[in-house]
């Protein structure tokens, strides 16, 4: 299968970021993180499975996503205020992903991260 090619662990940079009001002003707060990302095939028909784990190898997150042959996987719902987007691109040593969520009308949230196929 096209999955196969994309099997295995991924290592690299998280950065996650929240925007909210305070008092007068937004406020943006900014995380950096080190991550690895387990990979697995899922039993579901071009199923993969997303495994995040943290520096100390705790998981942190999982994730099943049907990922196109061109190595993409692509997602949105809701609007306005409640509006939110996943994006995943394999390509031959890399995985990159990003999230974004709006949480209520000032405020939004999101995380994107860039790994190298160990």
């Amino acid at each position: 299968s096209y999955l196969n090619k994309w099997i295995g662990v991924y290592e690299g940079t998280s950065h996650s970021w929240i925007t909210s009001p305070t008092g007068n002003a937004m406020v943006t707060t900014n995380t950096y993180s080190d991550i690895f990302i387990e990979v697995k095939k899922n039993n579901k028909d071009s199923i993969l499975t997303l495994v995040y784990k943290d520096k100390y190898n705790n998981i942190t997150g999982q994730g099943d996503y049907k990922i196109l042959p061109s190595g993409y996987y692509h997602s949105e719902w809701g609007s306005g205020s409640s509006y939110g987007t996943i994006s995943i691109r394999f390509d031959s040593t890399s995985l990159s992903y990003s999230s974004y969520q709006k949480c209520g009308i000032p405020c939004d949230s999101g995380k994107r991260s860039y790994l190298r196929k160990k």
